[in-house]
């Protein structure tokens, strides 16, 4: 009757040991889960930052290309006219003299 109650205790006391290990594993894969779903989340959020700055590096590209166009295009013109980029210091007629 002894050797009964100590072989109920025991398979007893394994299938506690079972039941807490697999909820130990099903407690695991959960913060798993929650971990990879936080981290999702996370790497989601990156990648719409980085299209978002790719954009705006897109944007602020084409701002330097125009202003040099159009920094080129104000050169240009004041060269043909002789400036040069410089204040034309030569006496001259005043344009309401040359009216």
């Amino acid at each position: 009757s002894h050797r009964q109650e100590t072989d109920r205790w025991r398979v007893s006391t394994e299938q506690l040991q079972a039941r807490v290990s697999e909820l130990t594993k099903q407690l695991e894969e959960s913060k798993d889960s929650k971990l990879v779903e936080d981290l999702r989340k996370a790497l989601s959020d990156k990648e719409h930052q980085v299209a978002q700055l790719s954009k705006e590096k897109h944007l602020y590209q084409l701002e330097l290309m125009n202003r040099n166009c159009h920094s080129e295009t104000v050169t240009a013109r004041q060269r043909r006219k002789g400036g040069r980029g410089k204040p034309n210091t030569k006496p001259g007629p005043s344009r309401a003299q040359q009216k």
